[in-house]
């Protein structure tokens, strides 16, 4: 089954906080640069993406106050910016 090889959505979490430090890109471009040979979809990206913006782990424009909701929940789409923090090491 396919699922069976999905590893959890934090770690795409994490990725995307450690690939992206200090990057501003759109959703989309995000999707399009990290995507490949990763057993992801957009959709996990922007599941991804809308809990850190949760989280206060990344800064967006349109802030999800200003986006459309469809079946209540805020949507994320292509053309949303993402501002990621500078990872700081520990």
């Amino acid at each position: 089954m396919l699922f069976e090889f999905v590893r959890p959505l934090s770690d795409l979490e994490e990725m995307l906080l450690t690939h992206f430090a200090g990057q501003k890109l759109t959703m989309q471009r995000i999707y399009e640069q990290h995507n490949v040979n990763r057993p992801y979809i957009k959709i996990h990206y922007k599941k991804a993406l809308t809990k850190l913006e949760a989280e206060n782990k990344i800064k967006t424009e349109p802030p999800a106050p200003k986006r459309s909701k469809r079946l209540g929940e805020v949507t994320f789409g292509d053309s949303v910016t993402v501002t990621f923090p500078v990872k700081v090491k520990a």
